[in-house]
């Protein structure tokens, strides 16, 4: 079976550090990659901030501080699953068509956490 969509994805672990955004929106430019998983975003006033890049739509948990994951991608068939996103998890549902049929891909971005557990 000959595989006719490949979507590129970068990752980045932003530290909420304006500078990184920086970084980020310009590797963006260059590389022009399909979706990004990013981790602690720049937020104030409970809106992520500094990923305004033309041609990508950005997506995360609204309304809430202390957001730790969102997904921007450029591709325009992207819907959020908001049941499936909290302020540490964003799921998205990307369609997209191949040679045979209509496909679905879900994206499941979860920033990781480390529990701590209490001894009795």
């Amino acid at each position: 079976m000959e595989i006719a969509s490949i979507i590129s994805f970068i990752h980045a672990n932003l530290q909420h550090i304006i500078a990184a955004y920086r970084v980020l929106c310009r590797t963006v430019s260059v590389n022009r990659s399909d979706m990004g998983l990013i981790q602690e975003p720049w937020y104030r006033e409970c809106r992520i901030r500094g990923l305004n890049i033309p041609g990508y739509i950005l997506f995360s948990a609204t309304g809430l501080n202390g957001l730790r994951a969102s997904i921007r991608t450029r591709k325009e068939t992207v819907w959020m699953l908001p049941g499936f996103s909290c302020r540490g998890l964003v799921a998205d549902l990307m369609k997209y068509n191949d040679d045979v049929a209509e496909r679905r891909f879900y994206v499941p971005h979860i920033y990781p956490t480390i529990a701590k557990i209490h001894p009795r």
